[in-house]
């Protein structure tokens, strides 16, 4: 039986986020190839290479809205798993521009790089993590993370 891992690059944005260093653990226990922990914050993103001590990890510092950079990183990946968010309710009073353009726009970034990378360069499997927030939201997080779920699923309807 194979796995979906053997050998894989795997690509993981909002690495040093609660959900994202979790899952690299997980990752790391899996025979892949290579991982990739794509983040904004350099000292969090070497503070957590540097914890998981792993030849396999490679960080690619970058903003999920920048197609150049994310088009670098993305290349020669495998599995795509998108992670990264804002999600600090409390801050988007504040700050709902932001918000939006990284949830919303971050994602919709990332969904056109993969689908403008030439084909066999695509990512054989690519997954999003959402929120339970984004079912019948009743806040602005929420809405952001709804939209970015029926950006991906439209995306997926036309892959």
């Amino acid at each position: 039986m194979s796995s979906i891992y053997l050998n894989a690059a795997v690509w993981l944005s909002g690495a040093t986020g609660a959900w994202g260093q979790e899952f690299a653990r997980q990752l790391l226990k899996k025979d892949i190839g290579k991982l990739v922990l794509y983040a904004r914050g350099e000292h969090r993103a070497y503070d957590m290479a540097t914890h998981l001590a792993d030849s396999r990890v490679r960080v690619h510092l970058g903003d999920i809205r920048s197609r150049d950079i994310l088009q670098h990183s993305l290349s020669r990946t495998d599995i795509v798993v998108h992670l990264a968010a804002l999600k600090r309710v409390d801050m988007f009073t504040y700050s709902p521009g932001e918000i939006t353009n990284v949830n919303i726009d971050g994602t919709r970034a990332v969904i056109d790089t993969i689908l403008d990378l030439p084909k066999g360069r695509q990512p054989e499997r690519c997954l999003y993590l959402s929120s339970d927030k984004a079912a019948m939201p009743t806040t602005f997080y929420g809405a952001t993370k709804f939209v970015a779920e029926e950006l991906w699923l439209g995306a997926n309807m036309h892959s």
